[in-house]
């Protein structure tokens, strides 16, 4: 699956970059996660995902803009704090083989609302 970023490209590996920037790096960066630990890159990896897709839909558009980079690496942090924090109670079921992560009680809307400011700029309403 490739992601179209304002002049970059977003490809769903664990070297997604924007710009040249390793968004998985930034994310372990922020949260003081050291990088020889790869234990959290694959909830990591899924946050990313997640939270792309969320902004595309939210924001209806076919790529992510330039200037969300802040807004998409703090969304992808705070949901990442989010599940983390209260991981035993949301997390249903993690399948390995075809990667599977089933979540209960998370709704995006509520997680993400403190962005909505920052997203409604970009969102293109039909």
């Amino acid at each position: 699956m490739i992601i179209k970023l304002k002049g970059f490209s977003y490809i769903s590996q664990l070297n997604n970059s924007f710009g040249g920037v390793i968004i998985l790096d930034v994310i372990k960066e922020v949260l003081n996660i050291v990088d020889d630990d790869n234990s959290k890159n694959f909830i990591i990896s899924y946050i990313i995902e997640d939270v792309s897709q969320y902004i595309l839909n939210y924001c209806n558009l076919k790529f992510i803009p330039a200037e969300l980079f802040f807004t998409f690496v703090n969304m992808c942090v705070y949901k990442y704090k989010y599940i983390t924090n209260s991981y035993n109670s949301n997390v249903k079921s993690i399948t390995e083989g075809d990667v599977s992560i089933s979540f209960s009680n998370i709704d995006n809307k509520e997680v993400f609302s403190s962005f909505f400011n920052e997203l409604n700029r970009f969102r293109k309403i039909y």
